[in-house]
């Protein structure tokens, strides 16, 4: 499988090293070189710099280096816990949080969680274990258990005044329940289809769905607390893709379409009027994005674990680490994007079938004769009493004699859609009108919906859950055309309609999810984007008390 990453322009990585990168160790770590790529640059020079803009604050209180020795202490700040309010300790800067909690540790629980204020006011804060960050549980959102370490994300999980931030949140700390369900869907993988996966198809499965469940497996793996709804939402989506290519796989893997009661103007197994062209052309994308998919999900688990790109050993800088992380991001969504516009494509293919049959339900409707309420025609207007493709050896106008006031039918041959006739109007001959020729595609969207031949669903159907619409058009084993009154017919393509109506629906509902999906990567790029600005706001500001 290709990789986009180490190959996305001929042989070249997509992201080429600068020169400073190239530098032997210790020389190219970014943070060290600002001002360039010298070797030998004292990083004191830098270091000062950004201690000056942005000062290194310990949190320790007896430091000479905590901002109560910078700037003394604030008002409450030696409150006990139980007199002080969450609303004065949620004003203070994070650094005389960090402070306050350290000067209280004995007064903590065991997981080194501390209770500020009482009853039901309390809130409940702790430390990072790098000191570096100050947890109010009260006030935790999926994003800051995100890129909290895994030993944090487990102490404040198993602390009992954990448990409400963690139900509001929709989280739990039970990797159990994150495991089962991804056992789940990993099990459901492959068992969608009948018949059994080919050979070619197992292996692509195994290459890419369960790979990219395997991803989702090392994420939880990761963590120490987890969101069910996300996992599942993450596992939702593979089990969404792997289902509608194994509706397309469904569909190429059976029968091909067939001749039914020794008729060549019948057929069984008919699901496109292509030759199932369209329907392997969306096989194609859809393995394609998937593969897609893979490739940029790998290059951001990399980047997350090891701070580097695909076949490179050298870390990112911020900068690199932003751009590369947005444009894995970007080339999912456009992956993504890519299968669900195919899948819009099919639905508009078998849209253009369903256009077909309701073009000639519509003809043979416009054939009738208001004035006449027990008129009775099959499919384009041919006449149960017609002189046309008779098949039953019985002559126009020929009684029954058994009941002499009734005219029997003469049963106009299914082949003569395709070999049309002159239909005869009735007394006046001014009304005579002869059908249009049927192409064998037009013939073969009729098998699609006569009910005694539409035995098989196309892709889209089946994955969408609509059922064909099934027809009696045909008295199949005398090969002659059924008659109905135009009611009848009326009703034909209401039912037609209905199911368009609902197709159609889906079509928009998806269409829906690639206009989401496409602002989502915009929201991408506009948030590397500020966030460059932003880093070139702070290493300027560095630059200038450089001294």
């Amino acid at each position: 499988m290709s990789d986009f990453w180490s190959g996305a322009f001929g042989n070249a990585p997509v992201i080429q090293p600068t020169t400073g990168e190239q530098l032997p160790p210790p020389l190219n770590t970014p943070y060290d070189n600002l001002l360039g790529d010298t070797p030998g640059l004292d990083p004191s020079i830098n270091n000062a710099g950004a201690q000056a803009v942005f000062p290194d604050l310990s949190p320790d209180p007896d430091s000479p280096d905590s901002l109560i020795a910078k700037a003394g202490k604030p008002a409450h700040f030696d409150d006990p816990p139980s007199a002080l309010t969450a609303n004065i300790f949620a004003t203070w800067h994070s650094a005389y949080q960090a402070e306050y909690i350290n000067s209280h540790k004995g007064e903590a629980d065991g997981h080194g969680i501390l209770t500020i204020g009482s009853g039901a006011d309390a809130i409940h804060v702790t430390l990072s274990g790098d000191q570096t960050k100050v947890y109010i549980l009260e006030s935790l959102q999926k994003a800051d258990f995100a890129t909290m370490a895994k030993d944090d994300q487990e102490r404040i999980a198993i602390d009992a005044s954990a448990g409400a931030t963690l139900t509001r949140l929709g989280m739990t700390g039970n990797k159990a329940d994150a495991d089962g369900q991804i056992k789940k869907t990993k099990d459901a993988i492959g068992q969608a289809l009948v018949p059994p996966l080919t050979a070619d198809q197992e292996a692509l499965v195994e290459q890419t769905f369960l790979e990219e469940i395997k991803n989702v497996q090392k994420r939880v793996d990761a963590g120490g607390v987890y969101s069910l709804t996300d996992i599942n939402s993450a596992l939702q989506a593979i089990k969404d893709r792997y289902d509608r290519l194994a509706a397309f796989w469904k569909a190429v893997n059976a029968a091909p379409p067939a001749p039914a009661f020794n008729d060549p103007n019948q057929f069984t197994g008919v699901i496109s009027l292509d030759g199932n062209a369209a329907i392997n052309r969306g096989i194609d994308v859809f393995v394609n994005a998937e593969k897609q998919i893979l490739a940029a999900d790998n290059a951001a688990m990399q980047i997350a674990n090891t701070g580097t790109l695909v076949g490179l050993t050298k870390h990112l800088d911020a900068p690199n680490l932003l751009a590369a992380f947005q444009l894995s991001a970007n080339l999912k969504d456009q992956a993504i994007n890519a299968a669900d516009t195919e899948e819009i494509n099919q639905i508009n293919e078998l849209l253009k079938t369903y256009n077909v049959i309701q073009e000639l339900i519509n003809q043979t409707i416009a054939t009738f004769d208001a004035s006449k309420n027990d008129e009775k025609r099959g499919m384009l207007g041919y006449d149960e009493h017609g002189d046309v493709g008779n098949n039953s050896g019985i002559l126009p106008g020929t009684r029954d004699k058994v009941d002499p006031r009734k005219i029997l039918d003469t049963h106009t041959a299914i082949e003569t859609l395709k070999q049309p006739k002159e239909v005869d109007g009735g007394d006046d001959d001014k009304n005579k009108f002869t059908p249009p020729a049927l192409s064998e595609a037009q013939v073969k969207a009729i098998s699609m919906f006569e009910k005694e031949l539409n035995t098989v669903a196309s892709p889209i159907e089946d994955l969408l859950g609509v059922k064909r619409p099934g027809f009696d058009f045909y008295d199949n084993t005398g090969k002659t055309l059924n008659y109905f009154q135009k009611s009848t017919w009326d009703q034909f393509s209401a039912t037609l309609s209905n199911t368009v109506q609902q197709i159609s629906q889906e079509n928009q509902l998806k269409f829906n999810d690639i206009n989401t999906l496409e602002k989502e990567r915009t929201t991408h790029f506009q948030s590397a984007t500020n966030a460059l600005s932003k880093a070139g706001d702070i290493l300027a500001s560095i630059g200038r008390n450089i001294s």
